[in-house]
């Protein structure tokens, strides 16, 4: 093995890739029209997430996606608060009943 491959495979193939598919959040504060809560702002649910919930807000901006509660499946848009470090608002796309400090699941939809 010369050099090359040796760094190769230390550095490029032994990384870790990140895996992360869902995230538990909780809801920091809901914004309600008549009918039923439209939108929430929301943030990791531990302080040892912090980072792994910046980083999945990062690379998913402005995408559709899922939350889940229980039984029940939500389905919605998340944006990063980038004035706001480690916040994201969801814009759903049917108002339901969540209420604030509700740790959801949230996930990107199944390709």
């Amino acid at each position: 093995m010369n050099r090359r491959q040796f760094l190769a495979e230390l550095f490029l193939l032994r990384r870790p890739v990140p895996s992360v598919e869902g995230m538990q959040v909780q809801v920091l504060e809901n914004f309600r029209l008549d009918s039923g809560t439209s939108m929430l702002l929301v943030h990791h649910t531990q302080e040892s997430q912090r980072s792994q919930f910046s980083r999945w807000l990062q690379q998913r901006d402005r995408t559709e996606i899922q939350l889940f509660r229980g039984g029940q499946m939500i389905t919605g848009r998340i944006f990063r608060m980038k004035m706001c470090l480690d916040r994201g608002l969801i814009l759903l796309s049917n108002d339901v009943s969540v209420k604030a400090k509700e740790v959801l699941t949230i996930a990107p939809p199944p390709n």
